[in-house]
């Protein structure tokens, strides 16, 4: 066990694939084209900004020699909610070195590593070649309903019917799948915490507002890895509260009560079936009219 002042390896996950980690001794800014290894050392400050507090703005300090005024370089992470992103900033304030601020960087100067991704372009065609044909035949079925003229039944329906279950089914039929999904990893989180979860007592890092200026009231527990972690509830709130973790993977945790884990849980169970049943019908009934006018 560390003591609570050990810096987090916790990930702020940002826009458009985005993420900030403290690793090595670094500040690891990874987006889809490159990755930048920032040295805590020529970080100068750290700070939340932003309409709702969801940006993370690093400025880095000018190095030892430098004259005249200059902008310095600062590097921006839009997090998912102001808790988060406050979590995080404390984190890194926490782990940079002391120094004063406005003072340069001693030499030799530690050096920003960046690197460029060369699996960007390469994610983008894995991509295409998995969801291209499915996007040429989604768009050629609805092509040929608007233009095949409706089979001579009276169990055809009307053109812009078959369009409208054809365009809708896939989409439906994607929802359903992906609750069913949600419901099986809150089942297997639940097998794992059940089998070799431990429990350990959080305490109040502290409060923040979210984007409603509602108040959220932001755990955080000690894993045995030495790892700092966070859980954040709904409202004002001072004590401590039990969290069970998974050991392996401490960022799998639950907090006590499952009332809330099952009722999300029939929520998506009642939207899986609907869609997984819905959209497999909307499916089923336009292709069959796609047959019978071709």
């Amino acid at each position: 066990m560390t003591s609570p002042n050990t810096p987090s390896p916790q990930v702020l996950k940002g826009r458009r694939g985005t993420t900030a980690r403290l690793a090595d001794g670094a500040l690891v800014l990874r987006s889809r084209r490159e990755t930048r290894h920032i040295p805590l050392a020529v970080v100068e400050r750290v700070e939340v900004a932003g309409p709702n507090e969801r940006d993370l703005v690093v400025v880095l300090t000018a190095p030892a020699g430098s004259t005249g005024p200059s902008t310095p370089p600062e590097h921006r992470v839009t997090g998912p909610n102001s808790a988060t992103v406050r979590a995080f900033a404390e984190n890194l304030r926490r782990a940079l070195p002391e120094r004063r601020p406005g003072t340069a960087v001693a030499r030799p100067v530690p050096e920003v590593k960046v690197e460029r991704s060369e699996s960007f372009w390469s994610e983008r065609a894995r991509a295409l070649i998995v969801l291209g044909p499915f996007a040429a035949v989604y768009l050629a079925g609805a092509v040929a309903l608007l233009l095949l003229p409706p089979a001579d039944s009276e169990a055809g329906m009307p053109t812009e019917d078959a369009v409208g279950l054809w365009l809708a089914g896939p989409v439906v039929l994607a929802l359903g799948l992906m609750c069913v999904y949600g419901v099986g990893a809150l089942i297997w989180e639940w097998r794992v915490l059940h089998r070799r979860g431990i429990t350990v007592e959080a305490e109040v890092s502290h409060h923040a507002q979210d984007d409603d200026g509602d108040w959220q009231t932001v755990y955080g527990f000690n894993a045995e890895d030495g790892s700092r972690h966070f859980v954040t509830k709904q409202g004002r709130e001072e004590g401590r509260i039990d969290v069970t973790y998974d050991p392996r993977n401490p960022s799998t945790h639950w907090e006590p009560g499952l009332g809330d884990k099952i009722f999300f849980m029939l929520i998506l169970l009642v939207v899986a079936t609907a869609g997984c049943w819905g959209g497999g019908y909307m499916l089923f009934h336009s292709v069959g009219e796609l047959i019978a006018r071709s």
